[in-house]
């Protein structure tokens, strides 16, 4: 058997004290909010592309599992590229671009022929503002809501052993088509499945532009001129990305305190 190399190698960086307090205050601001756009861009990439593993799944209880799992990554994804979009217009950016590296213009320009227009960035503020951090029910889409309860019954799982495992079947359906509605006002096109498939594709490739973008921005804008030094090299084996999953039911087989 052909032995599988499982390390994941990482260079440990620091940015020394004193060079940190020679930036502004608006350069420290996007050092701390860049660093946590990347951090949660690769958080939830990663667990969208678990969840979705069990989107094949043929047992009904198994298929309200994994819609329940990344329909919520979904939303989360969506409205933090969101945020990072509005990120870009509020420190003025794209007005600013002759001040930014010819490598930043280069990736913004890309996002923004991406981002920018009708179906994609109205699609994704429509999902942050209407599902994303809170639990309003807005006037604008109250018929759309009104709507999708009035097809058939309100459905739910509700687990006998563990609360955690409960799961909303018709909430989800519900919100999914409202979502689905707007994507076809805003000019997509296709079935229930063709408009979800391109959500989340559309969601995994603003997380890469976003990713990229953020990267170079960072490195080459906000800290430039400033060294970047390496300490030390570490290694660690890791699962490989095939083996992970991300479900939802679980059997607790050990006392977690909750």
């Amino acid at each position: 058997m052909v032995n599988q190399d499982r390390s994941v190698t990482f260079d440990k960086r620091r940015i020394l004290l004193n060079d940190i307090k020679s930036l502004s205050k608006d350069k420290k601001r996007q050092l701390l909010m860049i660093t946590n756009m990347l951090r949660d861009l690769n958080l939830l990439q990663k667990y969208m592309i678990f969840s979705m593993k069990g989107l094949d799944e043929r047992n009904s209880i198994k298929v309200d599992e994994n819609i329940t799992t990344y329909l919520f990554l979904l939303k989360m994804l969506i409205s933090k590229v969101h945020e990072m979009w509005e990120f870009i217009k509020r420190h003025k950016l794209q007005q600013n671009k002759r001040d930014l590296t010819l490598e930043t213009c280069q990736a913004l320009s890309i996002l923004e022929q991406f981002y920018d227009g009708q179906k994609v960035g109205k699609t994704f503020n429509f999902i942050r503002n209407k599902f994303g951090f809170h639990y309003e029910w807005l006037p604008d889409v109250e018929d759309e809501i009104e709507k999708g309860m009035h097809v058939q019954d309100f459905e739910m799982l509700l687990s006998n052993q563990d609360t955690g495992n409960n799961i909303f079947i018709s909430s989800n359906r519900i919100m999914l088509g409202v979502i689905l509605t707007e994507m076809l006002k805003n000019g997509y096109t296709g079935d229930h499945r063709a408009l979800t498939s391109q959500l989340i594709e559309d969601s995994l490739e603003a997380a890469k532009l976003f990713s990229l973008f953020y990267t170079t921005y960072l490195i080459q804008d906000v800290l430039k001129g400033i060294k970047v030094e390496k300490i030390n090299e570490i290694s660690i084996d890791a699962p490989f990305m095939s083996e992970v999953s991300l479900p939802l039911i679980v059997k607790k087989d050990v006392q977690t305190g909750g």
